[in-house]
């Protein structure tokens, strides 16, 4: 297309548009409005997204084949051991830093604090955090598996919310829904 067809083309679609406009338009003796700027509407930043990640804080201790391991030393390949006493290698490995900002306008992602044995004899092992949205098992694997939020445990003696002004939760997963020994207690990781 030559420059004299893009030009005829361009005034052609000018005089359709013209002839579609409603009759309050501008007169044409006075400058065109600037054309209106398409914007997504203001979100609102009270209205919250809800928390649903899980999470472990770095310093809880998963169980590996090499013995226990701080979370946020985890590598790629890493084979942690699974209630039957078989090995999952580690697929994927992130963390998630969240400022006073993010928690104030998202009371939910405060961590839970379980401390030592509060779900039993040595479980866990030690005090630590993890998200609120992390699946923990309430009762001994060699029954029956029971897993339910971090969240749901609050209020129990020993497991509370704890108002941090920034945590990071360390996640992983081995590619498939397994069930891992953290601290001492089984929970569940999934892709």
């Amino acid at each position: 297309m030559d420059l004299e067809q893009l030009l005829s083309l361009g005034a052609a679609v000018s005089r359709e548009l013209k002839e579609k406009a409603p009759a309050a338009a501008v007169p044409a003796a006075e400058p065109a409005a600037a054309p209106a700027v398409a914007r997504r509407p203001a979100r609102d930043r009270d209205a919250a997204e809800p928390w649903t990640f899980p999470g472990f804080s770095g310093d809880a201790r998963v169980m590996t084949s090499f013995g226990e391991l701080p979370i946020k030393a985890l590598r790629l390949r890493d084979p942690l051991r699974t209630p039957d006493g078989s090995y999952a290698p580690v697929q994927w490995i992130d963390r998630l830093n969240l400022d006073e900002g993010f928690l104030h306008g998202r009371p939910d992602a405060q961590p839970v604090c379980i401390a030592a044995g509060a779900l039993g004899q040595d479980r866990p092992k030690n005090e630590f955090l993890l998200s609120p949205h992390q699946q923990v098992a309430t009762n001994d694997l060699r029954f029956r598996q029971e897993f339910r939020s971090a969240r749901d445990l609050t209020g129990r003696p020993g497991i509370m919310r704890r108002p941090e002004t920034v945590v990071s939760y360390y996640m992983f997963h081995c590619g498939r829904p397994v069930t891992v020994m953290v601290e001492g207690v089984w929970m569940r990781v999934e892709p």
